[in-house]
């Protein structure tokens, strides 16, 4: 009886495995979908704080992603960064917000596909500085970039993913405070991102 029960047990599971891993494919490609998502990366920003030239950083983007037919998807996505650096009597602390969207094309391979197509981000930069005396400037960034990048879906509602980014961008002056900036700075980089999304 034991045995049988058991075996029984193992049926359903392998069963139940397989039923998700079919419904996973069904239900990602037919109709539309929308979920929740995540990615992860490391970000370079020059210039960031007066007490280095350089910083690298962890910038989390949420993600909706809109998939509306077997072929395209949409995406919005916000993220937020906050950090403060302080140096003796000195301080600093800078504030970023990302918006933007992309434009997908999918291309469907069992439970996994590959996707190709834009996405376009607008970043709104703020920055304090006290050293006896305070000061407050802002500027913004338009950022543009073709992507690629491939996910596999471990049962009907979650994925994992990977992508990679050709950024190009351009960087706005500072305004306010005690800003002199009166340049124009673009730039062109590649960046690398792992993803995690929750289908409804």
């Amino acid at each position: 009886m034991k045995r049988f029960t058991l075996v029984l047990l193992v049926v359903m599971l392998a069963g139940g495995l397989v039923y998700a891993q079919e419904k996973a494919t069904t239900a990602s490609v037919d109709g539309m979908r929308v979920g929740m998502g995540v990615s992860f990366g490391k970000e370079t920003f020059p210039e960031i704080s007066m007490f280095s030239p350089m910083s690298l950083l962890d910038f989390p983007t949420f993600y909706v992603p809109i998939q509306l037919n077997s072929m395209f998807r949409v995406e919005p996505e916000f993220g937020l960064y906050r950090v403060k650096m302080t140096s003796g009597s000195s301080s600093q602390t800078i504030s970023i917000m990302c918006i933007g969207a992309g434009i997908l094309y999918t291309k469907w391979y069992g439970n996994c596909d590959i996707y190709a197509g834009g996405r376009l981000q607008y970043f709104m930069w703020k920055q304090s500085y006290s050293n006896g005396t305070s000061s407050d400037s802002d500027k913004k960034d338009l950022v543009i970039s073709p992507v690629i990048g491939a996910e596999a879906y471990a049962c009907k509602h979650v994925s994992f993913g990977g992508e990679v980014q050709f950024n190009i961008g351009t960087l706005g002056n500072w305004e306010g405070g005690n800003s002199t900036d009166d340049e124009d700075v673009s730039f062109l980089k590649t960046k690398g991102l792992f993803f995690i999304r929750w289908w409804f």
